[in-house]
């Protein structure tokens, strides 16, 4: 609802600047949709030149293929080499004598010189966003004010250093603090504790099972539910007193410590402290501790039972990590294989022009000629000759489906199966990365990420790299002959394992007559399946709150079907980049791909939108990390079509240029192999760039990996250069500062007078120059006020005086016990009443 109303937001009318609202990293989420949207719907016109360019080749007529529109328009229909030369036809109106045709060889680098241009427009709307994304990065940081403005986290600390007044000390000597006079308001230190707070997670979940048992029990009285809650509250009461026994302990070890300043100034000049390759004197803790300190998360996304998982136990977590996501994408990836090679062996591909060479279907033997081909030469074969009997086609076909409908019924029976397994292909890959996705949750939950910015980011990455080998990786490298261009792989070739030993070799007509057409319903699969799943979230929510007026067991129970679930962008950031990297992977031979990422970024803004006005709680505390990462990746992007576009390009006929060092590195390549042998790969590489169309692509990689470079090099000196500035510019204004204070009367002990101090609020500039006290004081601060985990919701009640104990065998025949409270249980249950309504 809206802030202050009680009315709610309407899907239809709210833009992304009324989503902001909900905080920086989702209104960043709506803004990002929305541009990269328009981006595809601007490339996707230019892609219709393309297109049409495609359409007008006569590689597949002159082979006499039946060929779809979908395979029409791509590439292949342009023809390589092996095809010859010859005129594309672009407009022939006969009545008017009207024909317009061009050199194979031109187009070819006109659809080169198209394909870079979209590249290059996607390249600059792609840093025009970074520059959106920075500025209304800014923008928040300075008009939002959080307790994580004012704080640092301090790793790499003693386990013995549990003295929050020997921390106080130790940072009251810097020099920020020491001799411009900063002040420290909070020290909180983490301990070691994560097994007692993963003990009252568990706690939650039992008491939540008890409370549907208890209602189960009372409505039907089964003696069967009697039994489970005496089972249920024996753990119950176990798992507290293990947690009573864990609370008494007085050995616990600090792991990070958090540091709150007075001011952001203070915060800025105390981490400066701590920056260098070689660390200074009086930073070092206990005069040989050197600390890591950086600025602390917001207290809201803190993962507090993570904390103590670090160092050599966070390194063989993410290896056990990495080596079950290997596993499970071998076993997904096997199983898409199997889909390929069951269609693979149901026909064969080249329909019908294969039927010129099939058994003449006016012989009187024929039928046995087809049946004898079963047992010489395959299934696929034979299934691909009968179809030619039966089917109907310009060339070699018999059209005997009706006249004999008992020999051509196993035709039937095949292409009914085909288009089963045409289907599970598309859908297939979804389905499997939808599975993924559910492990991956588990499994990223399993490295204990400090936080939840941490966690999400890492979600959406390992979900990112899981869907694009399983979407986009594994049917290239299935039907990629790879040994015959990297002979060091050769064992695992024909010679050895049999294994990356594929049908092509090249992305020829013939590729995008098998794979490439076959790969269409797939993209389109995946550009709209986590969409349509996203909105069906919002009927399944209604029809179960329908069902939870009169279903539902416990008032918690309604409760949480009414609030809804949390939202989780991490597994829509994943699915985003996956679907953006198939399409710039394959668009430069494939250019209708264009138009499946303005399907998919147009209903992932809507859904998203109608899912987290009607559906989902209010968003917590979401930073802009997430779409930094998606950002970051959306530059390799770029890289890797402009690379894919060099080698499909390169295979088409055009002309061959003389380019100073790669035509060296070629003709030294083709000279170095000896009658017999193959060149070298960096010597193919070289040579396919000399063709026209791929070194158009490639001049664009090559500048834009420069730019890149120059960046990455003279971006840190730059940095460090402004860093400086500004540090010296920060103890120029301190005293300028303080000056300011005293004359607004902040400093002074007087001034009580309200209107006053409205006039004080209004001269103050919530992100720089008002004090952390201040920001408590005017209540400013968003989120929780520190970083007490006694301040936190969700871990307060862990380390009350009063905890929920069932008494031993508290269940009868007739009525169940509630259970007993400690002394303080009006109090808690007064504050738990409170929580539940904050």
């Amino acid at each position: 609802r809206k802030p202050g109303t009680t009315r709610k937001y309407n899907w239809r009318s709210t833009t992304c600047e009324d989503l902001a609202q909900f905080g920086e990293g989702v209104g960043l989420y709506f803004k990002f949709l929305k541009h990269f949207g328009q981006t595809f719907t601007i490339i996707s016109g230019f892609a219709v030149t393309s297109i049409i360019l495609n359409n007008a080749g006569v590689s597949y007529s002159s082979k006499k293929i039946s060929a779809s529109a979908l395979l029409l328009s791509t590439i292949g229909n342009i023809g390589g080499p092996e095809d010859g030369q010859g005129n594309i036809v672009l407009l022939q109106i006969n009545q008017y004598n009207i024909f317009i045709d061009i050199p194979k060889a031109w187009a070819s680098v006109i659809l080169a010189s198209i394909d870079t241009g979209i590249v290059l427009i996607f390249y600059i709307s792609y840093m025009h966003w970074l520059n959106v994304q920075n500025k209304v990065s800014k923008e928040a940081d300075s008009d939002h004010c959080t307790c994580s403005d004012y704080s640092i986290i301090v790793d790499n600390v003693p386990q013995d250093a549990t003295d929050k007044q020997e921390w106080q000390d130790f940072f009251y000597k810097l020099n920020p603090i020491q001799e411009h006079g900063g002040e420290i308001s909070n020290i909180s230190i983490a301990l070691n504790n994560g097994k007692l707070l993963q003990l009252s997670h568990e706690r939650e979940k039992l008491e939540k099972q008890l409370d549907a048992l208890k209602a189960k029990f009372g409505k039907t009285h089964f003696a069967d539910y009697q039994e489970k809650i005496k089972k249920v509250e024996r753990k119950l009461r176990k798992l507290i007193q293990n947690m009573g026994a864990m609370r008494s302990r007085v050995d616990f070890k600090a792991v990070v410590v958090f540091v709150t300043f007075e001011s952001e100034v203070t915060r800025q000049e105390v981490e400066d402290e701590f920056k260098g390759i070689l660390p200074k004197k009086h930073t070092l803790f206990r005069n040989r501790y050197r600390l890591k300190v950086h600025r602390a998360p917001d207290p809201d996304v803190i993962l507090w039972e993570n904390l103590q998982s670090k160092g050599l136990e966070s390194r063989v977590r993410l290896l056990l990590v990495l080596f079950v996501t290997i596993f499970l994408l071998l076993c997904s990836s096997a199983t898409i294989v199997l889909l390929l090679s069951a269609k693979k062996s149901l026909e064969m591909e080249g329909f019908p022009a294969f039927c010129a060479d099939a058994p003449n279907p006016s012989d009187p033997n024929v039928q046995e000629q087809i049946m004898w081909l079963l047992y010489s030469d395959g299934r696929a074969v034979y299934q691909s000759y009968l179809k030619c009997y039966c089917a109907n086609c310009a060339v070699g076909c018999g059209n005997k489906v009706n006249t004999e409908p008992a020999f051509c019924q196993e035709y039937l029976t095949n292409e009914r199966n085909l288009l089963l397994l045409t289907l599970i292909s598309a859908v297939g890959p979804s389905a499997i990365n939808a599975g993924l996705t559910t492990v991956l949750k588990v499994l990223v939950e399993f490295e204990r990420k400090h936080s939840s910015n941490e966690r999400d980011a890492s979600l959406a990455r390992s979900v990112f790299f899981a869907q694009f080998v399983n979407t986009a990786l594994i049917s290239l490298i299935v039907n990629a002959d790879i040994t015959y261009y990297i002979s060091a792989l050769s064992l695992l070739g024909k010679d050895g394992l049999g294994l990356l030993t594929g049908d092509f070799r090249d992305l020829t007509s013939r590729w995008y007559m098998v794979v490439g057409i076959a790969f269409i319903p797939t993209v389109l699969t995946a550009s709209l399946s986590p969409n349509f799943g996203q909105f069906a979230k919002w009927p399944a929510t209604l029809i179960k709150q329908r069902i939870a007026k009169t279903n539902a067991l416990t008032q918690k129970e309604i409760d949480e079907i009414f609030a809804g679930p949390s939202l989780q962008l991490s597994e829509r950031y994943g699915a985003m980049l996956n679907i953006t990297f198939v399409i710039f992977m394959y668009s430069s031979g494939m250019p209708i791909l264009y138009f499946f990422g303005i399907l998919y970024y147009s209903t992932a803004y809507w859904s998203d939108k109608i899912t987290l006005l009607e559906v989902f709680q209010r968003p917590g505390s979401i930073d802009s990390t997430l779409v930094k990462l998606a950002s970051n990746f959306f530059q390799w992007a770029v890289y890797l079509h402009l690379s894919y576009s060099c080698w499909s390009f390169g295979q088409l006929y055009s002309f061959q240029l003389y380019v100073p060092v790669i035509t060296e590195v070629a003709t030294r390549g083709k000279l170095s192999v000896k009658p017999g042998e193959r060149i070298g790969f960096i010597a193919m590489v070289a040579e396919r760039l000399q063709n026209a169309p791929a070194l158009i692509p490639f001049l664009l990689l090559l500048a834009i990996m420069a730019r890149d470079i120059i960046v990455a090099f003279l971006g840190p000196a730059y940095r460090h250069l402004l860093d400086m500035y500004r540090r010296r510019q920060r103890v120029r204004e301190r005293r300028k500062l303080r000056e300011m204070r005293k004359r607004a009367g902040y400093d002074s002990e007087t001034s009580d007078d309200e209107e006053e101090d409205d006039e004080m609020m209004a001269a103050v500039n919530v992100g720089s120059q008002l004090k952390y006290s201040e920001a408590l004081e005017y209540s400013l601060l968003q989120g929780i006020e520190s970083y007490d985990i006694l301040k936190n919701p969700k871990y307060r009640n862990i380390f009350s005086d009063a905890e929920y104990i069932p008494q031993a065998d508290s269940s009868s025949d007739s009525e169940l016990s509630e259970g007993s409270w400690g002394d303080d249980a009006d109090e808690l249950q007064r504050q738990k009443e409170e929580d539940e309504i904050s």
